[in-house]
């Protein structure tokens, strides 16, 4: 009697497939919410980018690797987060429970559309495939508020969408042109696979309306006028800025694809990454390994073959809905291959994340075989109730499982990027009395780094603990879609502060003429100095004995810890060493210098080689 009323209850709000996957995500919100918690770096970028809204609504995304100074596609990503981000009242954890609202959402949103075109048994096969992901990808990534992970369960529910346009539900195409838009604006790696999509899906709702058979074709040309008005809605921000004088930033994105200054990784790197990600082993790997192709497992590629057999066994029904998902997900699949292969530089394993969920939804879609059984006609009722009730019930128990595994995870972990939040967090308490009285007054100071150890990540951390009052503490040029344009702060500035990481840094820039140290701190134990010190001291040395002594001085230059983890011309054992030390941090400094001094142009000597 318990389990008609809950399949009835289910039948009628399929989205409680989704609960599973909700609990995970919420016990890891919950398990921070009253920890102290300062973001930093591109985790910045996003708070700030969202802070915009509305009082500067941004026209284009986050800081991104563009030509130039450019950002992603869009502002999507600010506008769907700020609701919830204003509501539980600003910061790193409204954030991160905004981040995953969106993401729990998508989730049951695709449940939902799955359930509604295909049945009860193909949302819970979907969902089971979707709680794997949530379980596999870790808490981590639920407390990241970055651009690339907001799209991730979006793509699922464009998937689903498109689906439902295969299957003759037209008016699905305008959310799929939302979902798409929404998808490419924040990260541009998803153009090719979400824009894949819908194309395919435009060219569908096209393809019955020009059939001379079909007698909806006034409901079709609608549609299309539609999905054409929501698509121009969707983008209209990105065009405005786009036709600004001095901007232009789809146009710097359309270039530096078309010509991005280096070559692509190729088919071959492509498929290798998709072996090692679409891996029932390779996807409780994402995140631990910086290669897209490395962490290749053989008993996972087996695994998710046995799994992809398994799922393809929907086709042995012919019916429209199980052949129309097989090839939605295997087209999506394709897509996913033939995005990676266009990447260029460093092949980054987050550029390609989008494997993880197509592997979960593999595995969802050979749950949904096993529950359907063998063909028996073509009613699904026909399935003898002796098969299916002890599948519901593995399925079932599997789920209990796994949720389990994930509430666990969940509940032990902690915020991101901690040590960058932590020396945020000391060096704004000590700046906050030095320079109060200044933006009081209403000062413009400008804020610019000389980091060697994280991309100027504690900059955009401080640029958030400032936004507020009547003075301004912004950056340069140089970080304008960090920060949004409307908190840069270039030649009008009052004031030039500095951020400067490591003490051969800090004691040669507070040595230079008219500088004030007005805050300096070192989150790192005594123990992690010593090592600190230690690991730099061998990285000269491996630098001196492999002959690449030229970059040593890289050790005292902006930027330089990430410069060397990214020469691929060096040993793997060196590139470690650096990323120990990035790892470790360094002690860090907010220094005053005269407008005039340009701290770019500072040169500071750099360690010596060992002699002999």
């Amino acid at each position: 009697m318990k389990t008609a009323l809950m399949r009835r209850i289910v039948d009628r709000v399929p989205a409680l497939l989704a609960v599973p996957c909700a609990l995970v995500v919420i016990t890891a919100v919950a398990g921070v919410w009253r920890t102290t918690w300062h973001l930093t770096g591109d985790y910045a970028h996003t708070e700030l980018l969202v802070r915009s809204v509305p009082g500067h609504p941004p026209l284009v995304g986050v800081a991104a690797r563009v030509r130039g100074v450019g950002a992603t596609p869009g502002p999507s990503m600010a506008y769907l987060l700020a609701p919830v981000y204003w509501i539980l009242g600003g910061g790193a954890r409204a954030l991160a429970a905004s981040v995953a609202v969106l993401h729990v959402g998508a989730i049951a949103a695709t449940v939902h559309v799955a359930a509604r075109i295909a049945g009860l048994r193909a949302a819970a096969g979907l969902a089971s495939g979707l709680l794997l992901t949530v379980v596999a990808l870790g808490p981590g990534f639920f407390l990241e508020p970055w651009n690339v992970w907001v799209p991730l369960f979006a793509l699922p529910l464009l998937m689903v969408l498109v689906w439902a346009v295969a299957l003759g539900h037209p008016w699905a195409l305008v959310p799929v042109v939302l979902v798409a838009s929404h998808c490419m604006q924040t990260h541009v790696g998803y153009t090719v696979v979400a824009g894949g999509l819908a194309l395919a899906a435009f060219g569908a709702v096209g393809w019955r309306l020009v059939r001379p058979e079909h007698d909806d074709r006034t409901r079709r040309a609608l549609v299309l006028a539609a999905s054409s008005a929501a698509g121009a809605a969707a983008w209209a921000a990105p065009l405005i800025e786009q036709a600004r004088v001095g901007t232009g930033n789809l146009r710097k994105v359309v270039e530096q694809f078309l010509d991005p200054g280096q070559p692509a990784v190729g088919l071959g790197a492509a498929t290798r990454a998709a072996a090692a990600r679409l891996n029932l082993v390779g996807m409780w790997q994402a995140g631990n390994v910086g290669d897209a192709r490395g962490g290749l497992s053989i008993v996972g590629m087996i695994a998710v073959v046995v799994v992809i057999g398994l799922a393809l066994t929907l086709a042995a029904r012919r019916d429209r809905a199980s052949a129309a998902w097989l090839v939605v997900l295997g087209g999506t699949t394709a897509l996913g291959i033939i995005s990676a292969s266009r990447v260029f530089g460093t092949f980054f394993e987050y550029v390609v994340r989008w494997f993880v969920p197509l592997t979960g939804l593999w595995a969802g879609t050979a749950v949904w075989a096993a529950l359907r059984g063998r063909a028996y006609g073509n009613s699904e009722a026909a399935m003898s109730r002796r098969v299916a009730v002890p599948r519901a019930a593995a399925l079932m128990a599997g789920t209990l499982m796994l949720t389990g595994v994930g509430v666990a995870r969940a509940s032990a972990a902690g915020v991101p990027h901690g040590r960058d939040g932590r020396l945020t967090a000391a060096l704004a308490a000590q700046l906050r009395p030095a320079i109060a009285e200044r933006l009081g007054r209403g000062e413009r100071l400008r804020l610019d780094e000389v980091d060697i150890v994280s991309l100027g990540s504690v900059v955009f951390g401080l640029v958030v603990e400032f936004d507020s009052g009547p003075g301004r503490l912004g950056v340069g040029e140089w970080g304008k879609w960090g920060v949004q344009p409307h908190r840069v702060v270039a030649g009008d500035a009052d004031g030039a502060l500095w951020l400067v990481t490591s003490q051969r840094m800090i004691d040669h820039f507070a040595s230079l003429d008219g500088a004030t140290i007005l805050a300096r701190a070192d989150v790192r134990t005594n123990a992690e100095v010593e090592r600190s010190a230690k690991l730099e001291s061998e990285v000269v040395g491996r630098l001196c004995d492999i002959g690449r002594a030229d970059l040593v001085d890289t050790l005292a230059r902006r930027w330089g810890y990430t410069v060397l983890v990214l020469d691929e011309s060096l040993p793997d054992d060196v590139t470690v060493l650096v990323a120990d030390l990035i790892e470790l941090g360094h002690a860090a400094a907010i220094i005053e210098l005269p407008l005039e001094t340009d701290g770019y142009a500072v040169t500071v000597p750099p360690p010596a080689c060992p002699e002999g």
